[in-house]
């Protein structure tokens, strides 16, 4: 997955496969291990996984913003959905971001 956002390819379609799925699966991997935590002994991983949650969710709103910005016609739009569709599935051949069997 790395090698291929770092393949010959344009800012829109980087901007994609950053902030439509790399961040979002791995801001559901982050929310469901938060959520396996205990509020009693696990109190400075829940305060570190808070932070990284909410720096995910400003980052997944401000790449949007810019993905947004670069689709100015059906091709770009058709471009993004296409790199979407192959790194989700490459992802899911993989097993998951983390690996075999995880969320995200």
């Amino acid at each position: 997955l790395a090698a291929t956002l770092r393949g010959d390819i344009d800012t829109l379609e980087l901007l994609v496969g950053v902030y439509r799925v790399v961040i979002p699966r791995l801001l559901a991997a982050y929310v469901y291990q938060r959520s396996r935590t205990s509020e009693i002994s696990d109190g400075p991983t829940i305060r570190v996984l808070d932070r990284v949650i909410r720096d995910c969710c400003d980052d997944t709103v401000e790449g949007e913003l810019m993905v947004q910005s670069l689709l100015r016609n059906d091709a770009d739009v058709a471009r993004a959905a296409e790199r979407v569709r192959s790194l989700e599935s490459m992802v899911v051949e993989a097993g998951g971001i983390c690996g075999t069997g995880s969320i995200g």
